[in-house]
C-alpha cells in the first residue's frame, strides 16, 4: 500500500512539472494564419458593418489588436508606432494586448494597408496580429 501511494505521488508530481513546463508562456507559439484567410476576415468584418447600418462612406475609428509575449515587447511597439496611430497596452494573462486605433475609410484595400503595416512591425518585436473591428458609423 505504501509503495503504491508513493508511486502515484511520483507520478502526480512528475506530470504537474511537465505541464508546467509545456505550459510556460514562453513555450507558446502563435498560430499563423493564411494571408488569403485576413482578406476574407476584412470582407466579412465590413460587411457585418454594413449589415449593421454603418455608412461605409464616412471615416470609422477601426481597433487593431495585436498580441506580444511580454510587456517590453509591447512598449518597444508601441513607441515605434506612426504618430498619427493611436494605441494601448495591457497584460492579458500570459500575454500583452496592443489595441491600435486607425482613423480610415473602411474598404478593404484601406484595412489590408493598415494590417500589413502593423503585421510587419509587430513582426520585428515578437508580436502577432489578431484581428479589427469598428463601431457603426451612421
Amino acid at each position: 500500500m505504501t509503495t503504491i501511494f508513493w508511486v502515484m505521488v511520483v507520478w502526480i508530481g512528475l506530470m504537474i512539472a511537465y505541464f508546467s513546463w509545456k505550459l510556460k508562456p514562453t513555450n507558446r507559439k502563435f498560430p499563423a494564419q493564411n494571408p488569403r484567410d485576413y482578406a476574407a476576415t476584412d470582407v466579412h468584418v465590413l460587411s457585418q458593418l454594413r449589415a449593421a447600418g454603418s455608412d461605409l462612406s464616412k471615416p470609422h475609428p477601426i481597433d487593431l489588436t495585436l498580441i506580444f509575449p511580454n510587456g517590453e515587447t509591447a512598449r518597444e511597439f508601441k513607441l515605434a508606432l506612426p504618430k498619427e496611430l493611436v494605441s494601448t497596452t495591457s497584460p492579458h494573462g500570459h500575454y500583452w494586448l496592443c489595441e491600435v486605433r486607425a482613423l480610415i475609410y473602411p474598404t478593404p484595400a484601406n484595412v489590408e494597408a493598415v494590417r500589413v503595416q502593423l503585421m510587419g512591425l509587430a513582426k520585428k518585436y515578437g508580436g502577432h496580429y489578431d484581428g479589427w473591428g469598428s463601431a457603426v458609423v451612421k
